[in-house]
Formats: C-alpha cells, sequence, structure tokens
C-alpha cells in the first residue's frame, strides 16, 4: 500500500512537472511580440475582459465544497446568487424535472409569507415558471393564492406556457372574481387554454349580457380566430349588436364559416372613415385567416399601419402563388416596414426574385444594407449556396471600399459576420490582421471584428478556435477564445473542454476560459472541472481569482 502511494505521489509530482514545463515553454513562446513573459502578463492582467476576474474578492479562503451533489449548489443560489449566477441556476434547476421542483416547493412554502423571504420566493416561483416538470405546476396553482399580485401574474404565464389543464377551468374562473382587470386577461387566457369550447360559450355569454367590459377587448382576438362552429354561430348572430371597437373580431368568426352578412359587416368596417376602425378588421381578419379581405386592404388602404398588420398576416400563410404574387406587389410599398416583411417572407420561402432583389441591396444606403441583411437572415443559415453568394457579394463591396477609413467600413465588415460560413471568419479575422490597430466604439481593431465574426456560425467560430494554434498575441488571443465560445452552444462547450485540458497555454487564459464556460454551464459537468483545475492552478494571482470565480458560481 505504501509502496502504491509512493508510486502514485511520483506520478502526481511529474505530471506537476510537466504541467509546469509547459506552461512555462508557452510563455517563452509569447516573448518575441509581447515583451516577455513580464509583458505578458501584463498584457493578459490589463485587459478589460480578465481584469475583473483578477480583482480582488471578499472569498478568499480555500475552495472545499463537495460537488458530488450540485442540488444544494443550485437552491443556495436562489437565496444568494450573484445576478448571472442566479440566472444560469434557474435554468438548470427547471430541467433537473420534479426532483429539483421538491427543493423549489419547500423553499417556497418557507417564506411564502415571510417578508424576509420576498426574494428568495421571487426565485423559486422563477423556476417553477419556466419548468416543464409535472411538480411545477402544483407550485404555480398555489402561487394563485399569494398576496403579491406581480407574482399571482407570473404564476399564470407559467400555466398558460405549459402546464394549464381542463380540471383547472372552475379553479380558474374562482381566481377571475378575485382579480383585476389586468390579472383577469391572463386568468381568462389560461381559462381558454385549459378549455376552449366552454370558455368560448363564456365568454359569448358575457358579450351577450354586457358584463365583463373590462376584458372584452383581450378576449375578442380569441373568438376571432376560433374555429368551433357553435362560436362562430354565435358571433353571427352577435355581431351586428356590437360597438366598431368589438364587432369586426365576432364577423371576421362568424365570416370564416362562410357566414356573408357578417362578411359584409367586416368590409363595411374596411371602408371606414376612421385608420383605426380598418386596422382593427384587418387584424381580426388576420386571425380568421380571411384572405381576400387582406388582400383588399393591402392593396387598397393609404395608412401603413393597416398595411402591415395585413402583410404581415399574409406573409405568417402557408406560400401559394396568390399570396407570393401579393407580396411580390408589396415589395415596392412606400412603407419600409410593408416592404421588410414582405420581402423577408419571400426570401425565406426561397422565391428567386426576392433574394436576387434581396441581396442587390446589400450595395445600397445604410438602410438597405440593414432591410437585406434582416430578410436575408434565416434563410442563409439554411442554404449554403446563398451564404456562399451573400459572402461573395459583401467581400467584393468592402474591397471596392478599402481606400475609405476602417470605421466607414465598419458597416460591411459587420455585416460579412452575419453570414454562417468558415469563409466570412477567415476573411474577418485576415482584416483584422492586416488592419492597423485603433480604437473602434471603443474597442481594439481585432477584438471589434473578432466579435462581429462570432456571428458566422458554428463552423466560423470552429475556425477561430483553431486560430489560437497559430495567434502568440496575448490580446488576440483572449479576442479568439471569446469569439469561439460567444454563444451558449454545444460546441463552445466542446471547444472550452478542450481547451481546458491542454498544457500549453498561459494561466490567465485558463482563468478567462474557465469564466466563460461558467457561463455555459450545465454546473454538474463543469463545476467539478473548474474546481480540479483551481487546485493545480500554481500561479497566485490566477489561483486566488479562480477560487473567487468558484465561490461566485458554487
Amino acid at each position: 500500500m505504501r509502496r502504491a502511494a509512493f508510486a502514485a505521489a511520483v506520478v502526481l509530482v511529474g505530471l506537476v512537472a510537466a504541467c509546469g514545463a509547459r506552461s512555462e515553454a508557452a510563455r517563452a513562446d509569447l516573448a518575441p511580440e509581447t515583451g516577455g513573459e513580464e509583458g505578458a502578463a501584463r498584457a493578459y492582467s490589463a485587459d478589460h475582459r480578465l481584469a475583473p476576474l483578477l480583482a480582488p474578492c471578499s472569498t478568499l479562503q480555500y475552495y472545499d465544497r463537495d460537488l458530488g451533489d450540485l442540488m444544494p449548489v443550485l437552491m443556495e443560489k436562489l437565496r444568494k446568487g450573484y445576478t448571472e449566477p442566479l440566472q444560469r441556476s434557474k435554468e438548470e434547476l427547471a430541467n433537473l424535472g420534479d426532483v429539483a421542483m421538491i427543493e423549489v416547493r419547500r423553499l417556497s412554502d418557507r417564506y411564502f409569507n415571510d417578508p424576509e423571504g420576498a426574494s428568495y420566493v421571487q426565485n423559486a416561483l422563477d423556476v417553477a415558471v419556466i419548468s416543464r416538470a409535472p411538480l411545477a405546476r402544483e407550485v404555480l396553482l398555489r402561487f394563485l393564492d399569494h398576496p403579491r399580485e406581480d407574482l399571482r401574474r407570473a404564476a399564470l404565464r407559467g400555466l398558460l406556457a405549459h402546464h394549464v389543464r381542463p380540471e383547472d377551468f372552475d379553479r380558474l374562473w374562482i381566481q377571475l372574481e378575485a382579480e383585476n382587470a389586468v390579472v383577469a386577461q391572463l386568468v381568462s387566457a389560461c381559462m381558454h387554454a385549459a378549455d376552449p369550447a366552454r370558455a368560448e360559450a363564456l365568454f359569448l355569454g358575457w358579450i351577450d349580457v354586457g358584463s365583463y367590459n373590462q376584458l372584452w377587448q383581450h378576449i375578442m382576438p380569441i373568438l376571432a380566430s376560433s374555429e368551433l362552429p357553435a362560436t362562430a354561430r354565435a358571433a353571427a348572430d352577435l355581431a351586428p349588436e356590437l360597438p366598431p371597437v368589438v364587432r369586426p373580431y365576432l364577423a371576421a368568426c362568424a365570416a370564416r364559416s362562410g357566414d356573408q352578412a357578417s362578411l359584409e359587416l367586416l368590409r363595411e368596417e374596411l371602408v371606414a372613415e376612421e385608420p383605426q376602425r380598418r386596422e382593427r378588421a384587418v387584424h381580426a381578419a388576420a386571425l380568421a385567416r380571411l384572405d381576400d379581405v387582406l388582400s383588399f386592404a393591402l392593396s387598397n388602404d393609404p395608412h401603413g399601419s393597416v398595411r402591415r398588420v395585413a402583410v404581415g398576416a399574409v406573409s405568417a400563410m402557408e406560400a401559394g402563388a396568390t399570396r407570393d404574387a401579393q407580396l411580390l406587389e408589396a415589395i415596392g410599398d412606400e412603407d419600409g416596414e410593408v416592404r421588410l416583411i414582405a420581402l423577408t417572407a419571400l426570401v425565406e420561402r426561397g422565391n428567386g426574385d426576392a433574394t436576387d432583389r434581396a441581396l442587390a441591396m446589400l450595395g445600397g444606403t445604410d438602410s438597405d444594407l440593414q432591410t437585406a441583411l434582416l430578410a436575408l437572415r434565416a434563410r442563409l443559415n439554411v442554404d449554403s449556396a446563398l451564404a456562399v453568394r451573400a459572402f461573395e457579394r459583401l467581400k467584393g463591396l468592402h474591397e471596392d471600399e478599402l481606400h475609405l477609413p476602417l470605421s466607414e467600413r465598419r458597416r460591411l465588415l459587420k455585416a460579412i459576420g452575419v453570414v454562417p460560413t468558415r469563409a466570412a471568419a477567415e476573411y474577418l479575422r485576415r482584416v483584422a490582421l492586416e488592419e492597423k490597430d485603433e480604437d473602434i466604439s471603443s474597442l481594439r481593431t481585432h477584438e471589434l471584428l473578432m466579435i462581429h465574426a462570432s456571428n458566422t456560425g458554428e463552423v466560423g467560430r470552429q475556425f477561430l478556435f483553431e486560430e489560437l494554434e497559430n495567434e502568440r498575441d496575448p490580446q488576440r488571443r483572449i479576442d479568439l477564445l471569446y469569439a469561439a465560445s460567444a454563444h451558449r452552444t454545444d460546441g463552445a462547450r466542446r471547444r472550452l473542454h478542450e481547451f481546458l485540458q491542454r498544457e500549453d497555454v498561459s494561466a490567465y487564459e485558463v482563468l478567462y476560459a474557465a469564466d466563460l464556460l461558467a457561463r455555459l454551464g450545465p454546473a454538474q459537468d463543469v463545476a467539478p472541472m473548474l474546481k480540479r483545475i483551481c487546485y493545480r492552478t500554481t500561479q497566485e494571482d490566477v489561483r486566488l481569482a479562480l477560487r473567487c470565480l468558484m465561490w461566485r458560481w458554487y
């Protein structure tokens, strides 16, 4: 046993020595550009991203928490976590299912009516709101009895998102009677989600007898989109007697089922003198998916606000020859938002003419460039051929402007960063290395362009990570490390895990990568790894900073 322990100790000493030797080699490799090890240390510690991590903190004691079970660590953050660690803990607890919700319920029950624990109760509820665990529903229903209105509203939003059931209808109806109009709107939405047929019959009954007037404008869109025959029949009977502020919604519901009288009522609203009435009519027609009404408004209404509602509805519907023709016509609308909605819809549907138009607009004014990028962005992520075309177009435009200062070319470089290709990341990296270092928006040239390059998708961010092999400048290495892991993806986690396993990086880079990885999570994977790194780090300032990081996050 003693021989085995001695052998293990020898191996451990050898590993530490090897790690130290490799770290020394890494620091020496930085010497030509940074003025040696001391120059590199100054560059790292002065960096605005590393400086806060190296600043003194109030918790310097040895980090000795047991991380075998992360549940106590995550729950503790609900009581005294910093902003970002708290938010990550909420997300992770929500994803852990009922095993976490048992602890969340216990915390909320303990401090439910205790003013001293108001923040704990709020944090516990936040977990339940985003959780899909079955037990979260019980927690949310319990909060319907809380004296604080904001907590009741949050609980209702959580129920509406994931958990409301038909058996909750009567409980919600009781809740409705006790709430003001603002909260009652959420309650009525939950009632409809619980049992649409029963809720719509109830809502129509309110309208028939003139009760709950304060909720009419909220429930009208629900009724306009209804496909229940019973609702359509009742809507046809009620619509003619209603005021213009609500009439179009019931008329649209009935018109969708083929009621011609209701369709005529809606058409009358479409030619009303007041733009607000016409906009309500188009909104109702959009909810009921009445193509003819929307087409008329899009082609004939003089107000941009009305046409925006119409084009938004048409763009959300399934593609078809008639609808695409309407959208192509709307590309020439005098209202910029109408043009953008129509162009985006057509590009996403793969319309060649609209796509060519968007690519041409990349070379226009700043407004044209912004519109084109918004229209192209979603399609670029699924159409690699289009991404190549967009990159080549933007690269050519940028090369035509090389005589201009970088600050004036930034808009094109930022646009290149939107294109999800490795070539876009490579180009931005090359430009960053070729340009002289200057401050733009308080950032160095390389840092700014790597931020833009971080938007080039996983293939682009993987290239930036690979560039760490070739980069020796400390600040540029930090730029690359940030850009390669700037998005919360599995690829970013994998790259940071890989980086932290290497022994040829400086202690400062380990610290920064550890901070980035803590932000990505999840804690159950990250915390034990960072604890091991904290133990093995010998550089004093970084070791203390890692302790601070561990106490802050875990």
